[in-house]
C-alpha cells in the first residue's frame, strides 16, 4: 500500500535504507549483548507463535490470491458481496474472520522475534508496538480508501465482516 498511494519519494528510501535496518535488529543487538535467561519451554513456545503467526500470514494472503487470480467461482468455498463497481470482496474462510487478518498473523510473527529476548526488557518490544501502530495506520488508511472506491458496499461488508484484526476482539 505503501508505494501504490505515496509514491517512491523521501519516507519511503529513509524508511527502507536507514529505518528499517536499525530498528528492525533491535532483537539480534539485544540478544548479541544480553543473556536473556530463558529456557528451552521459552523458546518452543516462541517457536510456535512465530510459525503460528506466519502461518496465518500466508494462508490469508494465499486465499485472497487465490480469489483474485482464478475468481471468484473457482472455489466452492468463496463466498463474496457483490459491489456496485463490478468487483467482489471476499467474505469467508481468514476474510471472513477479519478484514485485516494477514496484517494480525504479520504482527504475531514479529511479537515471536521479540518474545525471544524474555521478558525482563522492554527495549527489545520496540518492533512489536512500532509494527501494532504501524498496521493500525495502514488498515485506516485502507478503510478510508476501500470507502470512498466502494462507498455503500463498504458499509455492507463492514457489516458482514465486522472485525478488524482479530475475531471477536478487534
Amino acid at each position: 500500500m505503501d508505494i501504490t498511494t505515496d509514491g517512491l519519494g523521501w519516507m519511503l528510501c529513509y524508511g527502507d535504507l536507514g529505518w528499517v535496518p536499525f530498528t528492525y535488529t533491535v532483537q539480534a543487538n539485544y540478544l548479541l549483548h544480553n543473556d536473556p535467561g530463558v529456557g528451552w519451554p521459552w523458546c518452543l513456545a516462541c517457536g510456535a507463535m512465530g510459525i503460528s503467526g506466519y502461518w496465518i500470514f500466508r494462508r490469508s494472503n494465499s486465499e485472497k490470491n487465490r480469489f483474485r487470480s482464478l475468481g471468484p467461482d473457482s472455489d466452492p468455498a468463496f463466498e463474496y458481496l457483490d459491489t456496485a463497481r463490478g468487483t467482489k470482496l471476499l467474505v469467508s474462510g481468514w476474510w471472513g474472520t477479519a478484514r485485516k487478518i494477514n496484517y494480525t498473523g504479520d504482527w504475531i510473527l514479529g511479537l515471536s522475534w521479540c518474545s525471544l529476548c524474555g521478558p525482563s526488557c522492554p527495549v527489545p518490544y520496540f518492533y512489536s508496538v512500532y509494527f501494532a501502530v504501524l498496521l493500525c495506520h495502514r488498515a485506516w488508511r485502507d478503510d478510508d480508501m476501500c470507502r470512498g472506491k466502494y462507498g455503500d458496499d463498504w458499509d455492507r461488508y463492514k457489516e458482514r465482516v465486522p472485525y478488524v484484526f482479530a475475531p471477536g476482539i478487534i
